[in-house]
């Protein structure tokens, strides 16, 4: 469901930016994409969806009755359906996504160091796995993720492990930097944004995944090669700014200033709301023609580099597995009720789902709806 209309909810100033109810929903039409995910059986995500909430319980990522309900809302398995319809487990695919929403609303709150002691055990779990030193704390988020990732790289060698470590680490290290500007309150230039923005939502560390989800792995040449490194960058672009679309009115609402719309509403010489979301758009569907293109050069690409036979379907199974995670990714976003949640009257109670240590953890100028509970 894209985003309702609010009976009687009246404009309001977050941030220094305007709210305006179903801002986004008449451009969100617009947005292109020539490729169709894959399909999966309905029962085979209604399997995926109840281990999914039967392992958040068991793990302890999600911790109550209010937790569990606004984490079934979500329907992590539908999203999971679609950009890892091949994975060969499709609930370990789904529970993932679970752990990644959570730690999504968990750190919306959290000051810069709030965030960084939040994701210190996290990264303790990539670089060290099973074998954590006993200064690496345990805590909800930690295990859930131990569990998770000793499954994923079984199977994968040292060298696919490192990398997503690697990624992991960019994206830790991302974080803070959008935990400064949310305490800012003031959206940061556009090219700063454009350079962290994916990093920073983890869209490279979930597509990254999916290697270790399919038990598929490309060797460092063709994983660094230059049309698939600009294939995963043409692809994250897409899925966030399209995702900033999508979830405008969610975070303006939550006086959430890290969108692409409110980066060129608010930047100097700025556009008005109208022009930003037509310009988010246009980019946002720039970045998939920009892809497609690339993709009908490839075999091109293929015969000029010789590559074996075996290279070329490695290669082609990445591209596969690209086209599809944008494809699913915007389906998914069409469908979701996510970015609507601050519709319900209720707290999304992961956003205080903190670590007891963190210091300073909540940050000034949010605001959250009124409790009906």
């Amino acid at each position: 469901m894209i985003h309702t209309s609010v009976p009687g909810h009246p404009e309001h100033a977050t941030s220094g930016v305007t709210f305006r109810p179903n801002a986004a929903a008449d451009v969100v039409g617009g947005l292109w994409c020539p490729v169709s995910p894959r399909a999966v059986s309905q029962g085979a995500i209604d399997l995926a969806q109840h281990e999914a909430l039967d392992w958040s319980q068991k793990t302890g990522l999600v911790r109550s009755p209010g937790e569990w309900a606004w984490a079934a809302a979500w329907n992590v398995a539908a999203f999971a359906a679609r950009v890892y319809a091949d994975a060969d487990d499709l609930a370990l695919a789904a529970q993932w996504i679970l752990w990644m929403d959570v730690i999504d609303d968990a750190v919306e709150t959290l000051t810069p160091a709030g965030t960084m002691a939040l994701l210190e055990p996290l990264t303790c779990v990539f670089v060290y796995g099973e074998h954590r030193p006993d200064g690496c704390s345990a805590d909800s988020l930690a295990e859930p993720l131990a569990d998770l990732w000793r499954r994923t790289k079984a199977g994968m060698s040292e060298t696919w492990c490192d990398r997503i470590s690697r990624l992991w680490q960019q994206c830790a290290a991302a974080m803070p930097w959008e935990a400064a500007i949310r305490a800012a309150g003031k959206p940061p230039p556009l090219d700063d944004y454009i350079h962290h923005r994916a990093t920073a939502g983890a869209a490279h560390l979930a597509l990254a995944l999916t290697e270790g989800l399919y038990k598929y792995e490309l060797p460092d040449a063709l994983h660094h090669s230059g049309p698939l490194n600009v294939l995963r960058m043409l692809a994250c672009d897409q899925i966030c700014w399209a995702n900033d679309l999508f979830s405008l009115d969610r975070e303006v609402q939550r006086g959430d200033v890290l969108n692409l719309v409110l980066v060129l509403e608010q930047a100097p010489h700025g556009l008005s709301r109208t022009h930003a979301l037509e310009t988010t758009l246009h980019m946002a569907n720039e970045r998939m023609q920009a892809l497609m293109l690339l993709v009908d050069t490839l075999p091109a690409y293929q015969r000029a580099l010789r590559l074996h036979p075996a290279e070329r379907t490695l290669m082609d199974q990445a591209v596969d597995t690209i086209e599809q995670w944008v494809a699913g990714s915007l389906e998914f976003h069409r469908l979701s009720t996510r970015h609507t949640d601050h519709y319900m009257g209720r707290t999304n109670p992961f956003r205080s789902h903190v670590h007891p240590m963190v210091p300073n953890g909540y940050g000034p100028g949010f605001q959250e709806p009124c409790d009906a509970e």
